[in-house]
């Protein structure tokens, strides 16, 4: 027959396995959980960079076309500004300022033209 010594060991060894075996087995289990927590965090942080990302690009999009399209209305001005004072030029070259610098009607209604150009050419940038 075993000693009851032997028998007390083997029961306390047999105990201090199954101990350490159901440790080691629920560390498996919560580390599993919180790996799954961790994956759905950064599951969820892709999706909102993901789509932070598009709107972004969208706002990058829009920003180009808008500056296209205010470069191209830029460069209509300048060309409106640049004929209008030759235009100013040669009608100031014809007709000379009186001594008294009254303006005529004809530089006049040059002024007119271009300030009129001026202010449509800014409300059609403040409307883009």
């Amino acid at each position: 027959m075993i000693a009851p010594r032997i028998l007390a060991l083997g029961g306390l060894a047999l105990t201090l396995a199954g101990f350490g075996a159901g440790w080691t087995t629920n560390g498996w289990r919560l580390t599993s959980a919180h790996n799954a927590e961790r994956l759905e965090a950064a599951r969820a942080t892709l999706a909102a960079t993901e789509s932070a990302h598009r709107v972004y690009q969208d706002d990058i999009a829009r920003a180009a076309a808008a500056a296209a399209t205010r470069e191209r209305s830029t460069q209509i001005l300048a060309g409106k500004i640049d004929q209008a004072r030759q235009e100013y030029r040669r009608h100031a070259q014809a007709n000379p300022l009186s001594a008294d610098c009254v303006l005529d009607a004809g530089r006049l209604r040059k002024l007119d033209t271009a300030r009129e150009a001026a202010n449509a050419a800014i409300a059609g940038s403040a409307g883009s």
